[in-house]
Protein backbone atom coordinates (compact mmCIF):
# COMPACT_ATOMS: atom_id res chain seq x y z
CA UNK A 1 0.00 0.00 0.00
CA UNK A 2 1.01 3.89 -0.53
CA UNK A 3 1.50 6.24 1.91
CA UNK A 4 -0.83 8.70 0.09
CA UNK A 5 -3.59 6.07 -0.36
CA UNK A 6 -4.05 5.56 3.70
CA UNK A 7 -2.85 9.45 4.35
CA UNK A 8 -6.44 9.66 2.30
CA UNK A 9 -8.36 7.32 3.56
CA UNK A 10 -7.39 8.70 6.93
CA UNK A 11 -8.39 12.17 5.82
CA UNK A 12 -11.52 11.06 4.93
CA UNK A 13 -12.62 9.16 7.55
CA UNK A 14 -11.56 12.07 10.14
CA UNK A 15 -13.20 14.65 8.02
CA UNK A 16 -16.53 12.46 8.10
CA UNK A 17 -16.19 12.13 11.64
CA UNK A 18 -15.97 15.70 12.38
CA UNK A 19 -18.63 16.55 9.71
CA UNK A 20 -21.37 13.82 12.10
CA UNK A 21 -20.11 15.93 15.10
CA UNK A 22 -21.32 19.39 13.65
CA UNK A 23 -24.72 17.87 12.61
CA UNK A 24 -25.18 16.42 15.93
CA UNK A 25 -25.72 19.78 17.43
CA UNK A 26 -28.98 20.83 17.13
CA UNK A 27 -30.05 24.62 16.91
CA UNK A 28 -31.59 26.30 19.46
CA UNK A 29 -35.42 25.79 20.05
CA UNK A 30 -36.00 29.53 20.06
CA UNK A 31 -34.39 32.51 18.70
CA UNK A 32 -33.67 33.74 22.62
CA UNK A 33 -30.34 33.69 24.24
CA UNK A 34 -31.79 31.23 27.06
CA UNK A 35 -32.17 29.17 24.67
CA UNK A 36 -29.04 29.42 23.00
CA UNK A 37 -27.56 28.82 26.44
CA UNK A 38 -29.14 25.29 26.30
CA UNK A 39 -26.79 24.23 23.30
CA UNK A 40 -23.48 26.13 25.14
CA UNK A 41 -22.23 22.20 26.22
CA UNK A 42 -23.01 20.51 22.91
CA UNK A 43 -21.27 22.93 21.70
CA UNK A 44 -18.21 22.69 24.19
CA UNK A 45 -18.16 19.24 23.48
CA UNK A 46 -17.62 19.65 20.08
CA UNK A 47 -15.01 22.52 20.56
CA UNK A 48 -12.77 19.32 22.20
CA UNK A 49 -13.77 16.35 20.26
CA UNK A 50 -12.86 18.58 16.70
CA UNK A 51 -9.86 20.31 18.01
CA UNK A 52 -8.75 17.21 19.52
CA UNK A 53 -9.14 15.52 16.52
CA UNK A 54 -7.52 18.48 14.62
CA UNK A 55 -4.68 17.63 16.36
CA UNK A 56 -4.71 13.47 16.10
CA UNK A 57 -4.88 14.55 12.15
CA UNK A 58 -1.75 16.97 12.50
CA UNK A 59 0.01 13.98 14.08
CA UNK A 60 -0.79 11.59 11.79
CA UNK A 61 0.30 14.07 8.92
CA UNK A 62 3.35 14.85 11.17
CA UNK A 63 4.41 10.90 11.53
CA UNK A 64 4.04 10.20 7.38
CA UNK A 65 5.26 12.62 6.18
CA UNK A 66 8.51 10.89 5.76
CA UNK A 67 7.27 7.57 5.74
CA UNK A 68 9.16 5.64 2.89
CA UNK A 69 7.88 1.94 3.88
CA UNK A 70 4.34 0.94 5.09
CA UNK A 71 3.78 -2.66 6.63
CA UNK A 72 0.26 -4.38 6.56
CA UNK A 73 0.77 -3.93 10.70
CA UNK A 74 0.43 -0.09 9.71
CA UNK A 75 -2.23 -0.29 7.85
CA UNK A 76 -3.85 -2.72 10.36
CA UNK A 77 -3.03 -0.34 13.53
CA UNK A 78 -3.81 2.95 11.66
CA UNK A 79 -7.66 1.39 10.64
CA UNK A 80 -7.98 0.45 14.29
CA UNK A 81 -7.00 3.68 14.86
CA UNK A 82 -9.69 5.24 12.54
CA UNK A 83 -12.26 2.45 14.17
CA UNK A 84 -11.63 3.91 17.66
CA UNK A 85 -11.39 7.39 16.34
CA UNK A 86 -15.11 6.89 14.62
CA UNK A 87 -16.85 6.00 18.39
CA UNK A 88 -15.90 9.88 18.99
CA UNK A 89 -19.46 11.27 17.57
CA UNK A 90 -20.97 8.74 20.33
CA UNK A 91 -19.11 9.85 22.90
CA UNK A 92 -19.46 13.61 22.52
CA UNK A 93 -22.75 13.86 21.76
CA UNK A 94 -23.27 11.31 24.86
CA UNK A 95 -20.81 13.84 27.18
CA UNK A 96 -22.83 16.58 25.71
CA UNK A 97 -26.45 15.42 27.14
CA UNK A 98 -25.14 13.94 29.98
CA UNK A 99 -21.68 15.84 31.21
CA UNK A 100 -22.76 15.28 34.96
CA UNK A 101 -23.14 11.76 34.72
CA UNK A 102 -20.03 9.05 35.43
CA UNK A 103 -20.95 6.64 32.72
CA UNK A 104 -20.72 9.13 29.35
CA UNK A 105 -17.72 10.91 31.69
CA UNK A 106 -16.22 7.31 31.53
CA UNK A 107 -16.93 6.73 27.88
CA UNK A 108 -15.89 9.83 26.53
CA UNK A 109 -12.08 9.24 28.24
CA UNK A 110 -12.07 5.97 27.55
CA UNK A 111 -12.37 7.06 23.92
CA UNK A 112 -9.91 9.53 24.26
CA UNK A 113 -7.00 7.68 25.74
CA UNK A 114 -7.90 4.94 23.54
CA UNK A 115 -6.97 6.90 20.42
CA UNK A 116 -3.85 8.17 22.26
CA UNK A 117 -2.78 4.26 22.98
CA UNK A 118 -3.62 3.44 19.19
CA UNK A 119 -1.63 6.69 17.71
CA UNK A 120 1.23 5.41 20.04
CA UNK A 121 1.19 2.14 18.99
CA UNK A 122 0.83 3.42 15.07
CA UNK A 123 3.99 5.91 15.97
CA UNK A 124 5.70 2.79 17.20
CA UNK A 125 4.79 0.77 14.39
CA UNK A 126 5.95 3.31 11.51
CA UNK A 127 9.65 3.59 13.45
CA UNK A 128 9.71 -0.17 12.84
CA UNK A 129 9.21 0.10 9.49
CA UNK A 130 11.46 3.08 8.97
CA UNK A 131 14.02 2.63 11.64
CA UNK A 132 15.92 5.90 10.15
CA UNK A 133 13.00 8.10 10.35
CA UNK A 134 13.40 11.05 12.94
CA UNK A 135 10.25 12.46 14.21
CA UNK A 136 10.09 13.09 17.54
CA UNK A 137 6.18 12.75 18.17
CA UNK A 138 4.47 12.33 21.43
CA UNK A 139 1.18 12.94 22.24
CA UNK A 140 0.52 11.98 25.57
CA UNK A 141 3.60 11.98 28.54
CA UNK A 142 3.04 9.81 32.04
CA UNK A 143 1.07 12.99 33.94
CA UNK A 144 -1.56 13.19 31.26
CA UNK A 145 -2.26 9.28 30.87
CA UNK A 146 -2.40 9.29 35.58
CA UNK A 147 -5.26 12.31 34.41
CA UNK A 148 -7.04 10.27 32.13
CA UNK A 149 -6.78 6.64 34.18
CA UNK A 150 -7.78 8.98 37.55
CA UNK A 151 -10.87 10.60 35.90
CA UNK A 152 -11.89 7.40 34.47
CA UNK A 153 -11.69 5.61 37.90
CA UNK A 154 -13.17 8.79 39.67
CA UNK A 155 -15.05 10.65 37.18
CA UNK A 156 -16.40 13.86 38.25
CA UNK A 157 -19.08 16.40 36.26
CA UNK A 158 -17.36 17.70 33.17
CA UNK A 159 -14.21 15.81 33.93
CA UNK A 160 -13.98 14.47 30.33
CA UNK A 161 -14.51 17.69 28.90
CA UNK A 162 -12.47 20.07 31.06
CA UNK A 163 -9.23 16.81 30.54
CA UNK A 164 -10.09 17.15 26.66
CA UNK A 165 -9.73 20.92 26.94
CA UNK A 166 -6.43 20.44 28.49
CA UNK A 167 -5.49 17.91 26.40
CA UNK A 168 -6.55 19.85 23.15
CA UNK A 169 -4.54 22.92 24.26
CA UNK A 170 -1.35 21.24 25.73
CA UNK A 171 -0.57 19.60 22.22
CA UNK A 172 -0.52 22.76 20.35
CA UNK A 173 1.89 24.28 22.56
CA UNK A 174 4.17 21.61 22.49
CA UNK A 175 3.61 21.76 18.72
CA UNK A 176 4.32 25.28 18.29
CA UNK A 177 7.27 24.90 20.97
CA UNK A 178 9.20 22.09 18.84
CA UNK A 179 9.09 23.98 15.46
CA UNK A 180 10.50 26.90 16.87
CA UNK A 181 13.32 24.74 18.30
CA UNK A 182 13.57 23.37 14.83
CA UNK A 183 12.60 19.79 16.12
CA UNK A 184 9.75 19.63 13.48
CA UNK A 185 10.82 20.38 9.44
Amino acid sequence: MTKSRLESITDAILAIIMTIMALEIHTPAAPTLKAFGTILVPLFAFFVSFFGLTNLWLAHHHLFKQVKRISYRTVFLNMALLFWVTLVPVSTSWVADYPQKALPEQFFIIIQLGWFVFIDLLIRSVHYDNPNLDTNLHITNWWTNGLFILFLIFPIPYSGLVLGSLVMIRVPILWIRRERHGELD
